[in-house]
């Protein structure tokens, strides 16, 4: 099994499958907290402007470890309906959760900033990995309701997640796709949790 040593490691590599296909004027956008390691070293190798989305992941009433979905600071929603069906979750459930993480991501919006405008740019979209995909398929959500072409860029993702994100994204560049991927920090060295002072800095670039 291939190995990143860390998120930066996992940017560098994606960034060299990039630089063929870019044309300079595209935004990097990365997933809040990890992502944004990962959009940060595509970025400065690509020499391109870097930027935030928070999502925030649903979390099942069951398991809080386990996400049924996923939310953006704008109120972008991608529901995982089969963990959903299979959870037999509450629907007036769901909405709470949903509002309550909402408010989430919009409090953190208000550290890191918002979106620049995105109509008709190509947004590169990137988070460290996507296991079910949720957080990355709400925000390629947002992004395409705004007007943007999106380009999704992830170091390791599951088989499903991959095919799905290729139906709905412009392009989708992936370095690893694992039919038995259970959890992403195991493609990781070193995966330690990103606080949201790190991230700020990041974003001082």
């Amino acid at each position: 099994m291939r190995i990143f040593n860390d998120r930066e490691e996992a940017g560098r590599l994606l960034a060299k499958r990039l630089k063929q296909k870019i044309k300079g004027n595209e935004l990097v956008v990365g997933i809040t907290n990890g992502g944004v390691l990962v959009a940060k070293a595509i970025a400065v190798e690509l020499n391109l402007k870097l930027f935030a989305i928070v999502v925030k992941k649903i979390p099942s009433s069951i398991d809080a470890e386990l996400g049924i979905g996923a939310v953006t600071s704008s109120g972008e929603v991608y529901l995982n309906e089969e963990v959903i069906q299979s959870f037999s979750e509450d629907e007036e459930s769901i909405k709470e959760r949903v509002e309550k993480k909402m408010k989430e991501a919009k409090e953190k919006e208000k550290i890191f900033g918002k979106l620049p405008d995105v109509k008709g740019k190509v947004v590169i979209l990137v988070d460290d990995g996507a296991a079910t995909g949720a957080s990355v398929f709400a925000a390629l959500k947002e992004l395409k309701k705004k007007g943007a072409k999106v380009i999704v860029a992830l170091p390791v993702s599951s088989k499903e997640a991959y095919e799905g994100l290729k139906k709905e994204a412009d392009d989708v560049f992936c370095l690893i796709v694992d039919e038995n991927l259970f959890a992403v920090g195991e493609y990781y060295n070193n995966f330690e949790h990103v606080d949201d002072s790190l991230v700020l800095q990041l974003l001082k670039y």
